[in-house]
């Protein structure tokens, strides 16, 4: 018997989907062979749940290597590859049934966050292209943290680990914004939700 009575009805059970490690890619613990189901489209309409986003910054290389710039490349010539493959890994996520797009800030003011952004990120290691890792930024559109927001994400690594390798550096990182459903949270908003879930 539950130790808070009424509690099973305040929060519903659900059946969660089979779970892919969420550890970062190339850690050995992710399991390739889990075929995930295209991004969810239903969420539960009857619950107003809180919104996130994330930013996820790492070093990839695709997998077809003869993508690659040859090892003799000039700058330009990788930079030219950078932007390459920028679009190669939105095309993959489309594949894979993400509305995705390459950022770019040149001819841009903001990423548009109902989409997948793909961009360059000038903070990250460059030492792993000339081993054909190149450091790249992934920014999800506004995601909202109900039901199905963990086979969105799980979906979204499985699209990238079917087309690109990945190496850990110190210099990559994971950033995730909340905000309420209808703007972003204030200081005492977030004091109430941390009492709120605090139980």
């Amino acid at each position: 018997m539950s130790s808070f009575p009424g509690l099973e009805s305040a929060f519903p059970k659900t059946r969660q989907p089979r779970r892919r490690s969420l550890a970062f890619p190339g850690s050995g613990s992710w399991d390739a062979s889990i075929d995930l189901p295209s991004p969810p489209t239903e969420p539960n309409p009857k619950r107003d749940y809180f919104c996130f986003g994330c930013e996820f910054e790492m070093m990839v290389r695709p997998k077809a290597t003869s993508l690659l710039p040859a090892p003799e490349a000039s700058v330009s010539e990788r930079r030219r590859f950078s932007f390459r493959l920028l679009g190669g890994i939105a095309k993959s996520l489309r594949a894979a049934g993400y509305a995705a797009n390459v950022f770019d800030p040149s001819e841009q003011d903001a990423p548009d966050y109902t989409l997948w952004n793909v961009m360059l990120d000038g903070s990250l290691s460059k030492a792993h292209i000339r081993d054909g890792f190149y450091p790249v930024e992934i920014v999800t559109p506004v995601l909202r943290a109900d039901n199905v927001w963990a086979r969105t994400i799980d979906g979204f690594w499985a699209a990238m680990h079917s087309d690109f390798e990945f190496r850990q550096d110190t210099t990559c990182g994971f950033h995730i914004h909340i905000s309420p459903h209808s703007g972003q949270f204030a200081l005492p908003e977030l004091k109430n939700m941390a009492k709120a879930v605090a139980f």
